[in-house]
């Protein structure tokens, strides 16, 4: 399992402090992967792992955006009420949304 899908699977295994920190790593794992197939190929050539922003503040900014979004607009998601796993969700939500 890579990429995103990995991604998505640590996120919805989030439940306490730990796994939160796991998906954590993960995440960083991944925007890594990304930053150095770009420094040899061309986004248009390599595979991409889906991260919209080159920077942390457009990507937190985007992240805090979608988490706004998500209160108001149950359509987006069903609110999790593990504190833990909301956030890692919108950790997740943030890399792919511009």
């Amino acid at each position: 399992m890579h990429g995103s899908r990995h991604l998505e699977y640590l996120q919805g295994m989030v439940f306490d402090e730990v796994s939160f920190i796991e998906f954590l790593e993960a995440l960083s794992f991944d925007k890594q992967v990304e930053d150095t197939n770009e420094l040899f190929e061309p986004a248009d050539i390599h595979h991409s792992t889906g991260w919209e922003h080159e920077d942390i503040a457009s990507y937190l900014s985007s992240s805090a955006a979608w988490a706004r979004s998500s209160i108001s607009d149950s359509s987006l998601t069903l609110k999790e009420s593990n504190p833990w796993k909301r956030v890692a969700e919108i950790l997740l939500a943030g890399k792919d949304v511009c």
